[in-house]
């Protein structure tokens, strides 16, 4: 057993303290600067260790009160303890530290924190609940524990409420639902949620679960998927998710990706447009596209615009959205990988930009992509700081690109978890 102040916090949202014998960084969950803790070192490595059974012994300063019920035995908000301008100067920080530490640059970085932050960004439009003989619960985070949903002060409160009335129904429902992650429309009246089933149900019976989820919950629509097709009931797809701010005719289903946060949504397509500086048959490359939520704004602007997407049940959304495009520009749908999609796009004639808005874990593929082809610009962006600048150093940031602005957005206000765009200009 060891004693440890914990002097700072990790990009990744833990506590690091230093081992009193030998020094080695020791990684403290739920710990926040200057709590002291004690608890056994476990290796995680050559260098690091991790604090096991770990029990907090004092308060550091910086610790404040949680606001919501389900805390501490829920992880989901790991720094609900941390005040908000002390998580923004950390969440910038961590950004500035891996430009710095994984890409290797060395010019001006001076990060913009842009609105709306904190509170302002109002409740998650999204969510993923595991199904528990307790009943819906969250997973805790570095565990396979599960975490019973009582409240949720992340959510949007009409999202709240559609995820309480399902866990109060469980019991009227047939066996065989494992998990749900459902969306709320950006006006907060309709939900939608994608099913996923126990293995080995018949057709009838899967399609039987999802009339009896829809029949007894809130939810508006329902579905899910196999390798025979998707499964739907009633209005599956919600508005207002994609090309908030620019046109609402735009749909996503319920339970796919999309940015938790409309009025974030709206801030980041806002700046993408502008970094963008579109003109008329300008092509572009949508390189993780989705279901159209910046490439169908930028061609309504003008732009000729391939949109990569490689989840089938996505390009299908986008496939229907691009039949609601109106605008100057052309649309192509890529149902392909993005460095497959951008160097198609290259071979017809040169690429003016690229919008890189790779998943967590980030495409160092279609980063050496855009290495390769080199369009004269290219406007990134990433929700995990090491990751995200992995990839613009493979891009060629300090060598190929230059660095024109860079801007971060408090987009999961209590967590360790932000939202950055970098914007690059070839050197020509």
């Amino acid at each position: 057993m060891i004693d440890l102040r914990v002097q700072r916090l990790a990009t990744g949202g833990d506590g690091i303290g230093f081992h009193p014998d030998d020094g080695r960084a020791v990684f403290v969950r739920g710990g926040l600067p200057g709590d002291l803790w004690r608890g056994s070192a476990k290796a995680i490595g050559s260098r690091a260790l991790m604090l096991v059974d770990g029990e907090r012994l004092e308060d550091g300063p910086l610790r404040i009160a949680p606001r919501c019920a389900s805390r501490p035995q829920c992880g989901g908000c790991n720094w609900h303890e941390l005040p908000a301008a002390a998580a923004l100067d950390a969440k910038r920080q961590f950004l500035i530290d891996s430009l710095r530490r994984v890409a290797g640059y060395e010019g001006e970085l001076a990060c913009e924190l842009m609105e709306p932050s904190g509170a302002a960004v109002g409740g998650r439009h999204r969510v993923g609940l595991k199904v528990a003989k307790e009943g819906l619960a969250y997973m805790a985070p570095g565990s396979n524990k599960l975490v019973p949903f009582r409240k949720c002060s992340a959510l949007a409160p009409e999202l709240e409420t559609v995820m309480l009335g399902v866990a109060e129904a469980l019991p009227l429902l047939p066996p065989g639902l494992v998990s749900l992650s459902a969306s709320l429309s950006a006006d907060g009246k309709s939900s939608a949620a994608r099913l996923t089933l126990i293995d080995g149900l018949t057709v009838p019976a899967e399609r039987y679960l999802c009339q009896a989820v829809l029949r007894e919950t809130a939810l508006d629509g329902v579905w899910m998927s196999s390798d025979r097709g998707a499964v739907e009931h009633g209005v599956v797809h919600v508005k207002g998710l994609i090309g908030t701010g620019y046109n609402k005719r735009y749909r996503v289903r319920g339970g796919t990706f999309h940015q938790a946060s409309p009025l974030i949504n709206a801030s980041l397509l806002k700046e993408v447009v502008k970094a963008c500086e579109v003109e008329r048959k300008q092509r572009m490359v949508d390189m993780h596209g989705g279901a159209g939520n910046f490439g169908l704004v930028l061609a309504a602007k003008g732009a000729d615009v391939t949109i990569a997407e490689i989840d089938p049940w996505v390009v299908e959304d986008l496939e229907l959205n691009v039949a609601a495009f109106k605008g100057r520009g052309q649309v192509y749908t890529a149902a392909m990988n993005a460095a497959e999609a951008l160097q198609r796009c290259a071979r017809r004639g040169p690429v003016s930009a690229v919008v890189f808005d790779a998943p967590r874990t980030g495409d160092p593929i279609g980063a050496a992509r855009i290495a390769q082809v080199l369009p004269r610009r290219v406007i990134a962006l990433g929700c995990d700081p090491a990751s995200f600048a992995r990839d613009l150093k493979i891009m060629g940031l300090g060598s190929s690109y230059s660095l024109t602005s860079l801007r971060i957005w408090d987009a999961f206000p209590d967590t360790h978890h932000s939202e950055s765009m970098a914007v690059l200009e070839r050197k020509d």
